[in-house]
């Protein structure tokens, strides 16, 4: 068993993982700065800057499980802040386990087709670039530091309080049914079921995860609009709605691809609670 878990980037996910890990271990949560709420019982805070030139504090990390949840920098097409961190690890004692979120995203576009782990990366996006390259970073040093490693790509998460409430009640337009991408879930408490197996698991990889059960980006608005007792978005034509939704929105409609959890069912034996999209906001109060 490890001496401690560290989760590197404790929000909406991270969070959720340091509870489950601190009624077994001692668990170490880093924040960027001093956090307004007292830490959970059996967890430790430490202040870590990783834009900082010279990242501190020095961490004890032998024998120790990180998550890292940190996401990239918010320009250019490298992880600075994921390459600061292994940097940091490079003066301490090796940890036993190295579990790096990244993103779905790295496929790119594949036209509404199933992609899996043999799908080659191709990011069409500077996001998704920097994922990818903070992927080969961790790779490289877990090779020669010889870490057991697994990443885990992402598709969007969604749970209480994750939900596009504000933006349906303020009636922003979506994309027609006939234009949406296709685009890929998880619920917030399986992706921590899958977290917990990637840490305890002798399994070593990149795993896709997702509920297997994509859906076309116009029916997930309506569905959680329902959810909510509100009026579905109005819908746009892709023509139309490029004149009016933000350049990130846009840059999602650009993308459209089913994400197959099948590697990562099996060799975790994860049984997902929410398993569809239903069941899931039944979940979300």
């Amino acid at each position: 068993m490890f001496n401690a878990v560290f989760i590197i980037g404790n929000g909406y996910v991270g969070q959720r993982v340091a509870f489950a890990w601190s009624r077994q271990l001692p668990v170490v949560v880093s924040h960027r700065q001093v956090p307004a709420v007292a830490s959970l019982a059996n967890t430790r805070t430490i202040i870590l800057d990783l834009d900082a030139a010279t990242p501190s504090p020095a961490l004890t990390t032998e024998n120790a499980l990180i998550y890292y949840f940190v996401p990239p920098p918010p320009q250019g097409q490298e992880d600075a802040r994921l390459r600061n961190f292994l940097a940091m690890l490079s003066t301490t004692p090796t940890p036993a386990r190295f579990v790096l979120i990244s993103t779905t995203g790295v496929y790119g576009d594949n036209r509404g087709n199933w992609v899996d782990e043999t799908t080659p990366p191709a990011p069409h996006f500077d996001r998704a670039r920097r994922r990818l390259h903070g992927e080969t970073l961790l790779q490289e040093w877990a090779r020669t530091r010889d870490v057991p490693w697994t990443i885990l790509r992402i598709p969007a998460i969604y749970g209480p309080g994750r939900l596009p409430e504000q933006s349906i009640r303020d009636a922003k337009p979506i994309v027609c049914r006939e234009d949406a991408p296709w685009v890929n879930r998880i619920h917030v408490h399986d992706l921590v079921q899958f977290c917990m197996a990637a840490g305890t698991l002798a399994v070593q990889g990149i795993f896709n995860i997702s509920d297997g059960h994509p859906q076309l980006m116009t029916d997930y608005f309506c569905k959680v609009a329902d959810h909510l007792g509100l009026p579905h978005p109005p819908t746009l034509p892709l023509a139309q709605a490029r004149a009016v939704m933000s350049p990130g929105m846009l840059s999602y409609l650009a993308e459209s691809r089913r994400v197959s959890n099948r590697k990562a069912l099996a060799e975790f034996g994860v049984v997902l609670k929410y398993p569809d999209l239903d069941s899931g906001l039944r979940a979300c109060g």
